[in-house]
């Protein structure tokens, strides 16, 4: 049976071997899931705001999205909101993305043999493609990341997810709705319960925590010494 680990946080992407599996519920990987389910060809996901700014600079047709502490940068087409992101057109588009936790996590992933990405949103599409890739690669680990608050922070939902993922392939059946009421607990939700915060609308929760909205698994490859991710329905065979 394939070995499946948790290593939290950017110090465990860090460590992480095999195939990885890189978490960021709120709202990074949510984000990633809804530009590749409408349509996106692929995202580049950046460590620096402004290694963004600079590929922006050079290919303004691409949409820029980004966060720092949660609140959009100033200056990006799009912030973190999965919600307002989820009003735009990506049909065979390209996103630059930068946030605290999920990109950063994808790119310090540098010990791993594949890097891919999940969350609710995605849950049944990992799963599976988890599944085909352990029967295929039977001696590599799974290595669950969830990355927390800022990627240094436990975050309730990132662990919850990162369980359950842990439980389904090890073929039990968590309880769907137990899940979802220990994360609604957490102390992050009151700010998307806060009508003054703008920054993290409560219609974002929805998009974060609907099982399996989409059917696409975000994958880690190297083009033209870029990061990209695509769905790996998309992914380049060489």
């Amino acid at each position: 049976m394939t070995d499946i680990i948790i290593k939290p946080y950017l110090e465990g992407a860090h460590d992480a071997e095999g195939i990885v599996v890189i978490i960021d519920v709120f709202r990074a990987c949510t984000n990633m899931a809804l530009f590749l389910g409408r349509g996106a060809e692929r995202i580049i996901p950046q460590e620096d705001v402004s290694a963004a700014y600079a590929i922006k600079a050079a290919q303004p047709e691409y949409i820029l999205m980004g966060e720092v502490e949660g609140k959009k940068v100033e200056g990006f087409d799009l912030g973190n909101s999965v919600s307002e992101n989820a009003a735009i057109d990506y049909q065979g588009k390209t996103v630059i993305m930068r946030t605290t936790a999920g990109t950063r996590g994808v790119l310090a992933a540098t010990n791993a043999s594949q890097v891919i990405c999940g969350c609710f949103a995605n849950a049944t599409a990992v799963e599976q493609y988890l599944f085909q890739e352990a029967m295929s690669y039977p001696d590599l680990p799974i290595t669950l990341v969830p990355l927390g608050w800022a990627g240094v922070k436990r975050s309730v939902e990132d662990e919850v997810f990162a369980r359950y993922l842990s439980d389904r392939l090890q073929g039990q059946a968590p309880d769907i709705d137990e899940v979802t009421r220990e994360i609604m607990g957490a102390e992050l939700i009151r700010r998307f319960q806060d009508p003054k915060d703008l920054d993290f609308p409560e219609k974002d929760l929805e998009y974060c925590l609907s099982f399996g909205r989409y059917t696409v698994v975000p994958k880690l490859s190297i083009e033209d010494d870029l990061p990209v991710l695509r769905d790996v329905v998309r992914f380049p065979r060489y």
